[in-house]
């Protein structure tokens, strides 16, 4: 079976629909809708929008129409169930969702009920009108206060109880439970008190409160839910609402929210609903990834030549969707797919640092990737990376060519697994904000925030959401541990770790697991002694990314710091994925020394392959140029120490990347010699 890549999954229904669904608060009968020009829709018109929605959308069994109404929204229900009982023939095409809580009354839309009562009549009666529902949502408005919403979710509620046994029974064909959510407080709410979500597949949420709270875009993503988007033309400003040119921009920026968010449009025009999904075929079909530089300064070639070879180089990025959309190699053995995949991922020296893992490693991978290719899921990929760029006596908050050659380098592992595996692997990028925090200080939060703003932004312009997530362990640790907790344990590592690097220095680091201070430390969770080879390793990478910026005891505090934040991941399990296997780690540092065990499962890559540069550096090190070599532009890594000795030769300039209706500009140095 084909796999349409434009396709988005609904949390963990495993679920796939077409990007936009329909709503139908226009069908009401009154005007539900704010329009100054609303008009009751006839029958006709109501026909003449559902088959055209279900036409444009290409809806089958398998990649359904989402319609979206509600007990409150007047005649909707009834209009909408006169529209199934007429063309029965469609049904397995719809998914349909309605709400309870909120009642409907023609000269005000706020009136609330959610009594258990209310729930089992209105219920009654959507099933009545509907003949079946597929999801069942708790409708709240602006005025539902959180400790309302904490009765109706609470565990021992009635509600919940009641909620849950409908799910279960697959009462009036209930497969899944939501909320709809009009509040920025009661979403906030949510995402801090997780646990009342336990039995809600899907959040049903405006446009403008999570357009206006990165942070909230972000932690939902934590919570893995399904997200549909509603009141799309509410959003955004109005000059911008008036244009098509702005109105595009406003969809793409909504649909590119989150990877599987699914909006909504309710319109009772054909018309209408023509032009979104115009909005929305232009967005998910616009595959194309330009990139162009552009410099006043002198460059040994021509502009249109670092073009065209720019464009050659990175070609990957325009042709990504063609393994997706293929055929599953069910054909292949599953051994042969895994010894495969750990094939692909160890690579060569060309695209590893350091040694190929050896048997014992081995069978690690091929137990990890058993997992995933039995339930024939992407297999979950990990890499921490730095919140921001790391050169020396200078904060850098801005990416450039380093990140966009990391994640081409991700891209094509990705590629080569889906030739013999198709759901091919989920990269998840955990940037460590809250430990930079520790390590370095609050001041910098702002220049994480710029650095990290942009790789996400960078994400949807090379069109790569669907294959990689970025997670900031600071909001990953907010939603999901007790940050207090979490936070005290750390400051208490740091404080045994630091006294236990002094006392071994003092008194002997050959030795030291006879230190008291060391029993403290593997009480807990250190492993081995901090040797020689690890210190030596530590200390002198900062003294080449930092030169004499620091001191050396300063040095030492920041090598503390971050090995206490190791143990803090240890501890709590931080970037475990689910709770059934390991993910894949994959690292663009490898670092020497440190027990073997923490090394486990994990290959450490090249952020470039050596064919092109031998020169290695981790992308949150590097700065990306450009240079002539062989009469071919090519991209190579330089530190920061490498810029500034070779400063008369490098010329400035800037690479823009276009995709997805968005753009990105960095500087890119070209290095004339």
């Amino acid at each position: 079976m084909m796999i349409k890549s434009y396709l988005r999954k609904l949390g963990e229904t495993e679920l796939s629909f077409y990007p936009m669904g329909l709503g139908t608060a226009s069908f009401a009968g009154v005007n539900m809708v704010g329009s100054n020009n609303y008009q009751k829709p006839t029958d006709k018109k109501i026909n003449e929008l559902i088959n055209n929605a279900l036409i444009e959308t290409q809806a089958s069994e398998n990649n359904k129409l989402i319609i979206d109404t509600s007990a409150q929204y007047g005649e909707s229900e009834l209009r909408l169930g006169n529209y199934i009982k007429n063309n029965q023939d469609k049904i397995k095409k719809i998914y349909i969702c309605t709400k309870w809580g909120l009642k409907f009354k023609s000269d005000d839309f706020a009136v609330q009920d959610y009594s258990l009562k209310n729930l089992e009549q209105s219920l009654e009666n959507s099933a009545k009108l509907l003949s079946k529902i597929d999801l069942y949502y708790i409708h709240t408005n602006p005025s539902v206060k959180s400790a309302l919403l904490k009765s109706i979710l609470d565990e021992n509620s009635e509600i919940i109880h009641y909620l849950k046994k409908i799910k279960e029974e697959e009462k009036f064909g209930i497969k899944n439970l939501g909320i709809s959510i009009s509040s920025e407080e009661n979403l906030k709410f949510l995402i801090k008190n997780k646990f009342l979500l336990k039995e809600i597949d899907v959040l049903q949420i405006n446009a403008n409160i999570i357009l206006k709270n990165p942070k909230i875009i972000r932690q939902l993503e934590y919570l893995n839910i399904g997200i549909i988007i509603n009141s799309i033309y509410r959003k955004g400003d109005l000059a911008k609402r008036n244009t098509k040119e702005g109105l595009q921009e406003i969809f793409s920026e909504v649909l590119e929210i989150n990877k599987d968010a699914i909006i909504l449009t309710g319109t009772s025009s054909a018309e209408h609903l023509k032009q979104n999904l115009n909005y929305v075929k232009n967005h998910i079909e616009n595959d194309e990834i330009k990139i162009s530089y552009y410099t006043q300064n002198f460059i040994p070639t021509t502009i249109s030549k670092v073009n065209e070879d720019l464009s050659s180089y990175f070609k990957i990025f325009n042709t990504k969707n063609s393994s997706l959309e293929k055929n599953n190699n069910s054909n292949l053995s599953k051994d042969f797919v895994i010894n495969n995949i750990i094939d692909i991922l160890v690579g060569s020296l060309k695209t590893r640092i350091g040694p190929e893992p050896d048997e014992e490693q081995r069978k690690l991978f091929y137990n990890i990737i058993n997992f995933y290719v039995q339930a024939n899921m992407p297999i979950d990929t990990i890499l921490t990376w730095g919140p921001k760029k790391f050169f020396n006596g200078k904060e850098e908050n801005h990416i450039d060519l380093s990140e966009v050659l990391s994640f081409q380098t991700l891209m094509s592992l990705n590629n080569k697994i889906n030739s013999v595996y198709t759901p091919g692997l989920q990269i998840y990028l955990f940037i460590e904000n809250f430990e930079g925090r520790f390590i370095e200080g609050d001041h910098l939060e702002n220049i994480f925030e710029s650095y990290i703003s942009e790789l996400e932004k960078l994400v949807k312009v090379l069109r790569m959401s669907k294959i990689i997530r970025i997670i900031r362990t600071q909001d990953l640790i907010l939603v999901n541990h007790n940050f207090e907790e979490l936070t005290a344990q750390l400051k208490k590592n740091y404080d045994c770790l630091s006294k236990y690097w002094l006392e071994s220095e003092k008194l002997g680091i050959d030795n030291s697991e006879k230190l008291e201070s060391f029993k403290k430390i593997e009480k807990l969770g250190w492993f081995e002694k901090i040797g020689h080879d690890t210190r030596d390793y530590y200390i002198g990478r900062l003294n080449k990314i930092l030169g004499d910026t620091k001191t050396h005891l300063q040095k030492v505090d920041m090598t503390v710091r971050l090995l206490a934040c190791v143990l803090v991941h240890r501890q709590y399990n931080l970037f475990k994925l689910n709770n059934k296997s390991e993910p894949v780690k994959l690292s663009f540092l490898k670092i020497s020394g440190g027990p073997k065990k923490l090394m486990n499962g994990r290959i450490d890559v090249r952020t470039i392959p050596t064919n092109v540069s031998k020169n290695h550096i981790s992308p949150w090190s590097a700065r990306g140029c450009l240079r002539m070599k062989n009469n071919k532009i090519l991209p190579m890594l330089r530190r920061y120490n490498e810029l500034i000795k070779n400063q008369k030769n490098l010329n400035d300039g800037e690479i823009t990347i276009e995709g997805s209706n968005l753009k990105i500009s960095f500087k890119t140095n070209f290095l004339v010699e």
